[in-house]
């Protein structure tokens, strides 16, 4: 198969990455392992890259950045290039429950597609991080047909863990080929407690029950459960929502129906920024082009979408203060809804949000429902919910909205708040080179921005950011650059050399969105060639202020 993602693959040389290696941080290490992989893989040397890459994924190097998914994915690439799509699977679904947050990059590993969406699956939307397994990093070749578990030992607890037909007990080591299994802990005086986890070529998983005494296992209060006919019916009225961003993928949100007659209510993130948004009924049916705005509040973090469909299913709203209890409704990844159930810890004064004792990972605008399946808030972070009463308001502005035919689409929406998306292409012939991008404008939200190596394309929110260009061999140096709604730039960067004045060339007749921002090459004397240049789409709206009126390219020459 040709290797045509090779072409946009960045790396360093192996001897700069033995200078780094030497005498860098953790992290810093892992970064030159990841890169030196990278090259290997340019120059078809896949099994050094895979033993690089096996190395630099070590959990105890730093924290699971995006160089790490990047290392994952192109392993995984690997693997299956070399036909041991088995073991590719088993290190996505290892990444995938380590990292909920892991997302693949579609265009530079094709091959592994099929195997994340499979290992995202696998592992459900229930994954909030790995707290049972940890893991002892060998130095053994990353074509190990086996792999190892360890059982840690609890005080005073004669433990014992069950796993593919034999039995271990505290201290002992077992030996299984790669894959995940279903551990099941099991000790006197304390209820069994069952956990899939993943066993990777040459590595030690190291595995740590908690285990509940029985007594407390075996009675559960009553405001504890939820009744199965409640659940089914709160789940009926879940809906997904899918948001489509300029030059991303689509991404994953929740929501509830509120009334039979087609509210729904789901949270501003979830549809912030959107060109459009579809949403899918738990009956199987899908709106695209009829899902209007009824109501938002950014700073509430509510919206209240509307499709002309009536529902046979709604939950009513309840009261915040409520029960211990609380189960999140909702899915990752626009998964089939399930119920994860958590418990209400506090309240915080400043902002008002509720805080969860224990974490769920749900897309966002996930309904959080009491016993009664009565709508206490929705699901804005791991731990965190909007209480339902921040949202009462928006869902009153929503129903007088409705009757006076006052709706938006989510596009209009987004240019309202300056959320709307643009992109810009950033090419580099300056193997080795990376950046960082951070948002400028007080509209931005702070993860808005991106860091990491080149080449790639960024879309986010319209307005100005600056960027922190890095080349391989030059300092770096800083400059600016401004995103235009449903508008493609592309920036070409290359290494600083002797400056030399720019030609500027205007193209007549071609109207210019937004004026460029020049970036800033003189400090560094650097050599940038900016291109206006059309996304594919209708052409944006302008912006506040006079529009430009002829096309710009500016090109500083590297001599």
């Amino acid at each position: 198969m040709e290797r045509r993602a090779r072409s946009a693959v960045v790396f360093v040389s192996v001897i700069h990455f033995v200078a780094l290696a030497t005498n860098a941080s953790a992290q810093g290490n892992r970064d030159s392992l990841i890169a030196a992989a990278e090259q290997a893989y340019f120059d078809f040397d896949s099994q050094r890259a895979s033993t690089l890459l096996r190395t630099a994924l070590d959990p105890a190097l730093g924290p699971t950045d995006r160089r790490w998914m990047v290392g994952l994915q192109l392993l995984a690439q690997i693997l299956i290039e070399g036909g041991r799509e088995s073991v590719a699977g088993t290190w996505l679904r290892w990444g995938v429950r380590l990292e909920p947050t892991l997302a693949m990059d579609t265009l530079r590993y094709l091959d592994a597609v099929d195997a994340y969406t499979a290992a995202r699956t696998f592992v459900g939307p229930e994954s909030t991080g790995d707290t049972i397994a940890s893991w002892e990093w060998t130095a053994r070749d990353a074509a190990d047909s086996t792999g190892f578990v360890r059982l840690e030992p609890v005080a005073g607890v004669l433990l014992r863990v069950s796993v593919n037909e034999q039995t271990m007990t505290a201290g002992e080591r077992l030996t299984l080929s790669p894959g995940s299994y279903r551990f099941t802990a099991e000790a006197d005086g304390f209820a069994a407690a069952e956990a899939t986890r993943e066993v990777l070529p040459g590595i030690v998983t190291i595995l740590r029950f908690n285990l509940a005494p029985a007594v407390v296992a075996a009675e559960p209060t009553s405001d504890s459960i939820i009744p199965p006919s409640v659940l089914s019916s709160a789940l009926a009225a879940v809906v997904r929502v899918r948001t489509h961003r300029y030059q991303t993928i689509p991404a994953c949100g929740t929501g509830f129906v509120l009334r039979s007659a087609g509210l729904m209510v789901t949270t501003y993130t979830a549809i912030r920024g959107a060109d459009s948004v579809d949403v899918d009924l738990s009956d199987g049916r899908r709106f695209t082009q009829d899902v209007m705005v009824a109501a938002y509040d950014t700073s509430a973090n509510v919206a209240v979408l509307r499709v002309e469909a009536t529902a046979t299913d709604s939950l009513l709203l309840g009261d915040s203060d409520g029960g211990p209890f609380a189960w999140a409704l909702g899915q990752r990844d626009c998964q089939d809804p399930a119920a994860t159930r958590t418990r209400v810890a506090q309240r915080n004064q400043m902002p008002e949000m509720l805080s969860l004792a224990d974490s769920v990972s749900v897309d966002a605008g996930a309904p959080l429902v009491d016993r009664r399946g009565a709508v206490l808030g929705l699901m804005v972070g791991v731990n965190t919910a909007v209480p339902v009463d921040r949202a009462t308001p928006v869902i009153e502005q929503a129903v007088q909205n409705e009757a006076a035919g006052n709706l938006l689409t989510a596009a209009q929406v987004a240019l309202r708040e300056r959320h709307a998306f643009g992109a810009i292409q950033l090419t580099t012939a300056d193997l080795g080179a990376s950046a960082t991008i951070t948002p400028a404008e007080p509209w931005h939200w702070s993860d808005a921005g991106w860091s990491g190596v080149l080449p790639t394309t960024f879309a986010g929110p319209m307005g100005s950011y600056a960027i922190e260009l890095r080349p391989s061999n030059a300092d770096p140096y800083t400059s600016q650059f401004t995103l235009s709604p449903g508008f493609l730039r592309q920036l070409r960067v290359s290494r600083p050399t002797v400056a030399v004045p720019a030609q500027i060339a205007v193209r007549p007749g071609k109207k210019f969105p937004w004026p460029l921002a020049v970036l800033g090459v003189a400090a560094a004397g650097g050599a940038v060639a900016l291109l206006a240049g059309g996304g594919g789409g209708p052409a944006p709206p302008e912006p506040p202020g006079p529009p430009g009126t002829g096309g710009i390219v500016i090109v500083i020459p590297n001599r």
